[in-house]
């Protein structure tokens, strides 16, 4: 928890995590910090692999 802590509160202009979105809203780590944090992310804000690997960032 303290990593987890530390990893959201030293942002200075964005954070991207990089992780499978069911896995942090539905699964193992829907009740962690970051399944948290997942739940009220504009579902926008959600970026898939082939966006990454063609340049597409939002």
């Amino acid at each position: 928890m303290r990593r987890m802590n530390v990893m959201l509160t030293r942002c200075k202009m964005s954070m991207i995590i990089c992780t499978n979105r069911d896995f942090v809203t539905k699964g193992k780590a829907a009740d962690t910090l970051v399944g948290q944090l997942a739940l009220t992310v504009d579902p926008d804000a959600w970026l898939d692999s082939h966006d990454i690997v063609n340049g597409i960032l939002r």
